[in-house]
Formats: structure tokens, C-alpha cells, sequence
């Protein structure tokens, strides 16, 4: 007997060698990064980074920066959901920003290749074709952007590979009228040009349904404005890698996403007052009239929020009688050059930003035009960052230098549509006003 447990005991240990993997069995698997603009192990670089593979992303079903939430602890990566929908909302170390304020940096910066987004707006990047993401803990405003005291989120995209053929594809069906689909396709052009083109599209109708009925007409919403809260986004990346030598490394980049995608669909939490209509306070001069701030009585009519007696009992169906449209058309394009010396390094990235986004935005959240909103956004950004570093790595000191220059424009035109009376004071002096709007 006891020999017999010992072979057993022998075998179940051969057994489980044989399923650990080889490289698990000869070390830790040393995993560089470029959170300091030069190839590190993670193991030693002195900065608090996450770094996500292809892999892993691909098992994590990452489909946008929405995704990386759940994978770096004290990080936040959100949509503002209400307006644009392509802005992000960035949060790292309890630091960040929730607007879409083109005027204001943001706290969490995301690089792309090398190049910086300067606002929130657009930063939501669909993750296809994607070679790793590094999830940097601030402040990094040295060597990333400017006042990115939070960090930073920098992403890298597949390259074009030299002397190889290859295609890729994926399709995804889903409920909602889910259907995402894309392709990768590689060509060598020459020994030593190569061309690689990624395309995607991901589009859903949407989750929240929208039951307005003209009162005037009695017609119900178009087709494109029955169902809310859908997207409808496609995305084209082209590059052209040049290696003349070992030395050095040319790699240009254009991408254009083009995105049509739905309003955010939102429920109205507005409450009565007394059992008067939304929209009606008390005039607490007299203690007794009602007074109107809106400038049809029509639109006073009862109409209780989500949760109120007599209100919507379903968070997703809504009444929106503003026109469903959050669009927006970005063009983006990269240069980055690399030269490598015997002492050091010269690293260049050039690159620029245009967009333009459409927004209607239905702020009341109900069949009555009470606050509604139409935005558009226009961009213009440009940068070149010029790096000197030291290439030896194990020495005892190593130095980065470099110079960083940007440029950025914007404009925007807001018009507002509400039936709401201006008051001034002394008209509803005292009054305390019912709350109009709700959230998207």
C-alpha cells in the first residue's frame, strides 16, 4: 500500500505539471510597458500602471473605454449619457471631470498613439483593433497632455506588419437590434512599406421606447424617433508603416469615426405641488392664487413625473417629442517618427483633431416643449511633441528631454426652445417653484 500511494502520488503531481504553462514554469512572464515613453518591465517601472493585452481585453469584451472601468481599482470611465454621448466621463484617484465644458482641461487625459485629447468631447474611444491600453495614475502632465493630475488613459493601436498577408473579421448579434461586425486587413507593399485598415460598425435601435403622439395630429413618432438610446457608430482607421532600416520607423495614421447615433431616452421626475399641474407655484403674497410661469396653459395640464401618482411606470418608455439626434463626425490623424542613435533616441509625434458634433436634447423629458435644447460643436486641435531619450536602459541614469506645443479651437452655438414666461423677481416673489426638469 504504500508504495501504491506513493506512484499515485507521483502521477498527480506529472499530471499537474504538465498543465502548467512553460512559461509560467520558468518565471514571471515579463509584461513592458511605455508609461515613461520608453519599454519598461512593469515589474520595475516606478509608476502605478495597469496594462491590459489584446487578450485580455478580448476576454474582458471590451468593446469601448466604457469597459476599462472594471479593470484598474480607483479608476471610473463612464458616458455623460444626457449630451454627447461620445464625451467621457474620467475619473482617477477620486480626480476627474464630469462635463462637456470645451473651455476646461480634462484631470484624466487619453492618448491615442501619441495623441493627446485635449477635452472630453470624443474621448469615448471604440477599442477594435486595439494592441494594449496602459491605465496611468497621476499626475502625469509631464510627459502626457497638460494638467492631467488624474492620469491618463493611453491606448495603442495595432501597427501594419512587414512581409505578411492577413484578415480578420468578427460579427456580434444581440437583442435590440444588436449587430456589431468589423475587419482588419494587412498588406506588405513593399520590404519594407506595409498598409493595415481596421473598420467596424456597431449599431443597436435601442433600449427605450418612445410612445409621443402629437396632440395636434394624433401621429406618433417617426421611426427614428420610436426607440431611444441606440447607437449607430462606424469606424475606419488606415496606416502606413514605413521601415527602411533598423534604425528608424515612420508611421502615419487617419481615422474617421462617424457617429449617428440616438438621443439619450430619459424619464421626467418632476412632482405637483397641492394638486396643481407642473409648472404652477403659490403666490405667497396672497396665500390663495396660483401663478402661472409658463406661457401656455395647455401645457400646464397635469403631466406628474416617473414614480408619481398618475406618472410613467416604466423607466423605459418615455414621451419625447423633440427630434432624436446625437451625431457627430471626427477626424483624427497621427505621425509618429522614431530614430534610434547609438547614445539616444529621437521620438516625434505630430498630430491633429477635427470634429463636429450635432445634439438635440430634450431636458424636460416630456411631451410638452417645456426645455429643449439644440447644441452644436465644432473642434480644432493640433500638437507636436518632439522626445530625446537615453536608450540604455540598465544604466545607472537614464534621461528623458523633449518639447511639447499644441493648439486648440473651438466653437459653440446652443439654441434654446421653451415655453417657459421670463419673470422677473418681483413677479414671483416668495414663490416656491415646482421642479420643471428631470435628467436624461
Amino acid at each position: 500500500m504504500r508504495y501504491r500511494a506513493l506512484l499515485l502520488t507521483t502521477s498527480m503531481l506529472g499530471a499537474l505539471a504538465a498543465t502548467i504553462p512553460a512559461s509560467a514554469q520558468e518565471g514571471i512572464e515579463v509584461v513592458t510597458v511605455t508609461a515613461r515613453q520608453r519599454s519598461e518591465s512593469l515589474q520595475t517601472v516606478p509608476v502605478s500602471v495597469t496594462a491590459l493585452s489584446p487578450a485580455q481585453m478580448e476576454k474582458m469584451f471590451v468593446r469601448d473605454m466604457t469597459d476599462l472601468t472594471r479593470s484598474a481599482p480607483g479608476v471610473i470611465v463612464e458616458a455623460v449619457g444626457a449630451i454627447n454621448r461620445t464625451a467621457a466621463v474620467l475619473y482617477s484617484r477620486g480626480i476627474g471631470y464630469s462635463g462637456i465644458d470645451q473651455a476646461i482641461d480634462p484631470s484624466v487625459g487619453v492618448s491615442v498613439d501619441g495623441l493627446f485629447y485635449p477635452r472630453n468631447l470624443g474621448m469615448l474611444q471604440q477599442m477594435f483593433d486595439a494592441s494594449g491600453v496602459e491605465i496611468l495614475r497621476g499626475p502625469q502632465g509631464t510627459l502626457y497632455g497638460k494638467n492631467t493630475t488624474g492620469g491618463v488613459i493611453k491606448i495603442t493601436t495595432n501597427a501594419p506588419v512587414q512581409g505578411v498577408y492577413s484578415l480578420e473579421g468578427y460579427l456580434k448579434m444581440g437583442n435590440y437590434g444588436r449587430s456589431d461586425y468589423g475587419a482588419v486587413i494587412n498588406i506588405p507593399l513593399t520590404d519594407t512599406l506595409a498598409f493595415r485598415l481596421a473598420a467596424q460598425s456597431q449599431y443597436s435601435d435601442g433600449y427605450v421606447k418612445n410612445t409621443y403622439v402629437n396632440p395636434t395630429t394624433g401621429t406618433p413618432a417617426t421611426s427614428r424617433d420610436r426607440f431611444l438610446s441606440g447607437d449607430d457608430v462606424k469606424t475606419f482607421r488606415g496606416s502606413l508603416q514605413w521601415e527602411p532600416n533598423d534604425k528608424f520607423t515612420g508611421r502615419v495614421t487617419f481615422v474617421y469615426i462617424k457617429d449617428r447615433s440616438d438621443s439619450a431616452g430619459g424619464q421626467n421626475g418632476s412632482y405637483t405641488t397641492a394638486g396643481q399641474p407642473p409648472g404652477y407655484g403659490t403666490n405667497n403674497a396672497t396665500g390663495t392664487s396660483p401663478v402661472p410661469i409658463q406661457t401656455a396653459d395647455t401645457v400646464g395640464a397635469t403631466n406628474p413625473g416617473f414614480g408619481m401618482p398618475g406618472g410613467p411606470t416604466s423607466a423605459f418608455t418615455v414621451q419625447r417629442n423633440y427630434p432624436n439626434d446625437d451625431r457627430g463626425d471626427n477626424f483624427y490623424g497621427t505621425m509618429n517618427l522614431s530614430w534610434h542613435a547609438p547614445w539616444f533616441d529621437v521620438e516625434s509625434t505630430t498630430g491633429f483633431q477635427a470634429t463636429h458634433q450635432f445634439t438635440y436634447s430634450d431636458f424636460d423629458d416630456t411631451g410638452s416643449p417645456l426645455f429643449e435644447t439644440f447644441t452644436q460643436k465644432k473642434e480644432r486641435y493640433f500638437q507636436q511633441d518632439i522626445r530625446l531619450l537615453s536608450n540604455d536602459n540598465d544604466a545607472r541614469f537614464t534621461w528623458a528631454a523633449g518639447i511639447f506645443f499644441n493648439n486648440y479651437w473651438f466653437r459653440t452655438t446652443q439654441t434654446f426652445t421653451t415655453l417657459l414666461a421670463v419673470l422677473t423677481p418681483t413677479e414671483i416673489d416668495g414663490v416656491s417653484l415646482p421642479m420643471l426638469c428631470g435628467s436624461e
